[in-house]
């Protein structure tokens, strides 16, 4: 009977398999789980730098004055945005940080008024 010696190489290709596994299941937990996934695309607030009605398509130039107003991860922001016809809209909303990220600079947007007077912002 041959006996073969475990050698280094042999520990190497466990620990190299391991952490090939460990990287595997925290990166479907962090997709799954929320990490980089963005979950909400609807924004529900007013138009309050001018009047709005009907609907529209813009790009979002900044989101400004986030502050928190509920929860720890509740915060009401001021979204700039440039419509499609280069007026500027100021969209005030409030949002859940873990449900609803932050509208980000660059962001394609369409904006709709609503018959209760606030509006809508829609990603994408």
């Amino acid at each position: 009977m041959v006996r073969r010696k475990s050698g280094k190489g042999d520990r190497t290709l466990v620990y190299l398999v391991l952490g090939l596994i460990a990287v595997v299941a925290v990166a479907v937990a962090f997709t799954t789980f929320g990490g980089t996934e963005v979950r909400g695309d609807v924004f529900e607030g007013s138009i309050i730098n001018t009047d709005f009605d009907g609907e529209a398509t813009g790009v979002v130039l900044a989101d400004t004055d986030c502050k928190q107003t509920g929860g720890p991860m509740i915060l009401t922001c001021t979204a700039i945005i440039s419509e499609e016809s280069g007026m500027e809209i100021h969209f005030k909303y409030t949002h859940d940080m873990g449900e609803e990220p932050c509208l980000s600079s660059g962001e394609e947007v369409s904006i709709k008024a609503q018959t209760d007077g606030t509006a809508t912002v829609s990603r994408g």
